[in-house]
């Protein structure tokens, strides 16, 4: 397929049947857009690049389901699928803060062993009898 034929393809889609079951793109994407601040302007933002893509990703579906044909249900499932591919980057960050907390723990409980060890040589370096 040469760049011509895609374009020819894209067309096809975007003006027949993606624009039949969803409408005009303009709204829809519009819509999309604008629920997207909404979510960055409440705190959004504060999360990375790739889990705000996916959370996009759900508002383009939303707005897909506001705009287009009632009971087009993939556009639910897809929705569900981004919503659960951010949820998942949420989860594997806390995990691997967890496992840096605990390296943390035991690097510390480590070091305060070495130092109780330490104090333990002191009355040795300053006998009670040499004062």
């Amino acid at each position: 397929m040469n760049r011509g034929d895609i374009l020819d393809k894209a067309k096809q889609l975007t003006c027949g049947d993606r624009n039949d079951q969803y409408g005009e793109p303009g709204p829809q994407i519009g819509l999309s857009e604008r629920m997207y601040q909404m979510y960055l302007d409440a705190g959004g933002s504060r999360y990375s690049d790739a889990h705000n893509g996916a959370i996009h990703q759900v508002f383009v579906k939303l707005s897909r389901i506001a705009h287009g044909q009632i009971g087009k249900l993939d556009t639910y499932m897809d929705a569900a699928a981004y919503a659960a591919i951010a949820g998942q980057m949420v989860s594997d960050q806390l995990e691997a803060a967890e496992d840096t907390a605990e390296e943390m723990i035991e690097e510390a409980e480590e070091r305060l062993e070495e130092s109780r060890e330490s104090l333990d040589t002191l009355p040795q370096l300053f006998p009670p009898e040499s004062c």
